[in-house]
């Protein structure tokens, strides 16, 4: 996950912005009950959780202090994503970046997607240590 004016990048198929991401995580986390009061309501009422404390929320600090439901779907995202590499794994990347010889036959543009790719992946490896249960 990653924030970049204003928008919390969640994965590789699209981004949300945090108040945008703070309210799928609460409409898809909420139990039977408090759907059916959802739906009765056509909605919640106005939220007292400003844009700061939101943007706190989704930060290295509070990812960990989150509700069990959000850190768990938050995770598996990050863990389905990550599976989307391939190996997902940072050391193959690594290595391949620091082999002169491989190197050289990357074009400027590959060498780009590779650094890209791997910090992708550190972001994602990031945020499973900070969803971990």
């Amino acid at each position: 996950m990653m924030q970049e004016n204003g928008v919390l990048v969640f994965s590789k198929q699209g981004c949300l912005t945090e108040s945008e991401l703070h309210s799928a995580l609460k409409l898809l986390c909420m139990s039977p009950d408090e759907f059916s009061e959802f739906k009765d309501n056509e909605g919640w009422e106005e939220d007292d959780e400003d844009d700061d404390k939101i943007t706190r929320i989704f930060s290295n600090e509070g990812l960990p202090d989150l509700k069990a439901s959000w850190k768990r779907l938050i995770h598996e995202a990050a863990r389905l994503t990550l599976r989307s590499y391939g190996d997902g794994e940072l050391e193959s990347d690594r290595l391949l970046m620091e082999d002169q010889a491989a190197l050289k036959g990357l074009s400027s543009r590959q060498w780009r997607a590779l650094q890209v790719r791997f910090g992708q992946k550190m972001i994602l490896h990031r945020l499973l240590q900070l969803t971990k249960s």
